[in-house]
């Protein structure tokens, strides 16, 4: 299944969501990040999504929060 492109707004350093145009920007913006942080309230795609990102990249790992915090270290060190 396609999923339509997802648009996502990033949040300043005090975390409230910035109103400029270019916070919103699109999931696949971030693919280049070394890591990111999406959040939401239940039920709006956010795994999908990183499922989808996830197929899109041949470096990217699909990880869930339990798998992360499974990883050696016990805090998710990768």
């Amino acid at each position: 299944m396609i999923l339509p492109a997802r648009r996502v707004s990033m949040l300043g350093a005090d975390f409230a969501a910035r109103s400029d145009p270019e916070s919103k920007r699109r999931l696949s913006e971030f693919r280049s990040a070394g890591a990111y942080v999406l959040l939401g309230d239940p039920g709006l795609g956010k795994t999908t999504a990183f499922e989808q990102e996830s197929r899109q990249s041949p470096d990217a790992r699909f990880l869930t929060a339990r798998d992360f915090l499974a990883l050696p270290g016990g805090s998710g060190g990768l």
